[in-house]
């Protein structure tokens, strides 16, 4: 460590924050950030720190969730929309795409890519689909 730098402590002050700012669901590199405003004095904190002290004193994880993309029946989209179908028709939760069309195709970047592997594919080998 250099003569300019000092070593992260972690105050009852920076205890009592981090704990305030996970339970109000803040993530963990903006907590450092934060941390490192509230007390310059006691070092940076980096994520790592973060994700340590967090355990150390017994925080519950936190699970990231992706939002569940909205599922579309196919009288719900307009004319401009990817109708790359999802799951099987006879379940309860089948439903088309709906994303925006890939320019001067009829299907989204992600499945016009998906239904258009080249023939050398190594996924498909010579059964790609066309």
């Amino acid at each position: 460590m250099s003569q300019n730098q000092t070593a992260m402590t972690w105050t009852p002050e920076r205890i009592e924050a981090l704990i305030n700012l996970w339970k109000g669901g803040v993530l963990t590199p903006e907590i450092a950030r934060r941390l490192c405003e509230i007390t310059p004095e006691a070092g940076p904190v980096s994520k790592g720190a973060v994700i340590g002290k967090r355990a150390r004193l017994g925080l519950p994880e936190r699970v990231a969730t992706r939002p569940k993309a909205p599922q579309r029946n196919v009288l719900d989209l307009d004319g401009a929309r990817c109708m790359f179908p999802i799951g099987h028709p006879s379940e309860t939760d089948f439903h088309f795409c709906g994303d925006v069309l890939e320019e001067g195709k009829h299907y989204c970047a992600k499945h016009w890519a998906q239904t258009h592997e080249k023939r050398s594919s190594p996924k498909y080998g010579q059964y790609a689909i066309r």
